[in-house]
């Protein structure tokens, strides 16, 4: 079974703490304080009807209504920018450049959507989510190129996190921001080309397994699934990794590039780079996978993966082994209650989410 229906998590989080401590959701009749509370929590702001309505249904209700309205997507914006270059000259408006080559138009839809969207608690989800696994748009340059990641936390925002974590993985624009994009194996001393055929003699790029793994899943220390740190003998938190970790996690996340290009226009040759598709893996003129490290590996917990696997079956593996880490649910617990509700929330709160979070995951087999 897959970690956590954030769904089953966000019912808990949201409907846990009231202000009169009744719990008001089990009925119709809710408290307008708790309400009002209630909806600051899972909506971007409440109006007079909306409390009325959840008022009328209850807070359960409302969550159900919630989890079956249709995503707001964002606009499906054209790939390459279609005014240029006979609008965007010298002369054209200044809102020429804003309107075709920045994030206006994603952050158009955001706020309009946060005013007046009716799926109101996927879009603090999401936005949640935007700010525990990040990415920037500092080298993905077009409102098009960015929209594909900001879709995808919309469309896990009540699905299951290893999901998310590895859709987030093969994401181009995270491919892009932590360097995973074209990072490629180390050939051994000797080579071996059962282990890396490319014959690049650096190492492989950390950035996206370091970030992985201290943001965006387990944190650096052992936690207790209260989120409190756990302590060694002398009173010192244990580290959940280190340095040789991130290595071998850096070896698997090797041989991932971008989707085949886009037409582009003439002037910029042709085509244009493809941040619609998620990340494939690079194979050789033979259909070999050259860019990934085929070597033995050892991951969190002293999970070993055997030489010969394939890019995909070590990806899928690793992020089984990330997943499944009995940090994520009261890191990633903690994080959501404190973008949701409240900024710091007691260890009594985190737990009980974080058993929510923990409740349908198993070892993967």
């Amino acid at each position: 079974m897959e970690p956590c229906p954030l769904l089953s998590c966000l019912r808990l989080l949201l409907l846990i703490v009231t202000v009169t401590g009744i719990p008001s959701y089990l009925g119709a009749q809710s408290f307008r304080p708790d309400t009002v509370r209630f909806l600051e929590q899972s909506t971007f702001g409440p109006t007079y009807d909306l409390i009325t309505h959840t008022e009328e249904v209850g807070l359960d209700a409302y969550l159900a209504e919630q989890a079956a309205a249709p995503i707001h997507d964002y606009p499906d914006l054209p790939f390459w920018p279609q005014t240029r270059p006979t609008t965007c000259t010298n002369a054209a408006p200044s809102t020429c450049q804003r309107d075709n080559y920045s994030l206006y138009l994603l952050q158009k839809h955001f706020f309009s959507n946060a005013l007046s969207g009716q799926d109101q608690l996927r879009q603090r989800v999401a936005f949640a989510f935007s700010q525990i696994i990040v990415t920037s748009a500092v080298d993905v340059r077009l409102p098009s190129w960015m929209r594909g990641y900001q879709q995808l936390l919309y469309a896990h925002a009540f699905g299951n996190f290893r999901q998310l974590l590895y859709d987030a993985t093969l994401n181009p624009a995270m491919g892009r921001f932590l360097n995973m994009v074209n990072n490629r194996c180390q050939t051994p001393t000797p080579a071996n080309p059962n282990v890396c055929r490319n014959g690049l003699k650096s190492q492989p790029n950390e950035n996206y397994a370091r970030e992985i793994l201290q943001l965006f899943s387990i944190g650096t220390f052992l936690l207790n699934q209260d989120g409190t740190r756990q302590l060694d003998g002398d009173g010192n938190p244990i580290p959940t990794y280190d340095q040789n970790t991130v290595e071998q996690f850096a070896r698997v996340f090797t041989g991932w590039v971008l989707a085949p290009a886009l037409p582009g226009p003439s002037d910029v040759g042709g085509t244009v780079p493809n941040y619609r598709d998620a990340m494939i893996v690079h194979k050789d003129t033979q259909g070999r996978e050259d860019y990934h490290d085929r070597g033995a590996k050892t991951l969190l917990n002293g999970l070993q993966l055997p030489a010969g696997q394939s890019t995909d079956q070590d990806l899928n593996a690793a992020i089984d082994n990330i997943s499944y880490h009995p940090n994520v649910a009261p890191f990633i617990s903690k994080q959501l209650i404190q973008h949701l509700v409240t900024s710091d929330p007691s260890p009594a709160y985190v737990q009980r989410i974080a058993a929510v979070f923990a409740a349908n995951q198993t070892s993967p087999t």
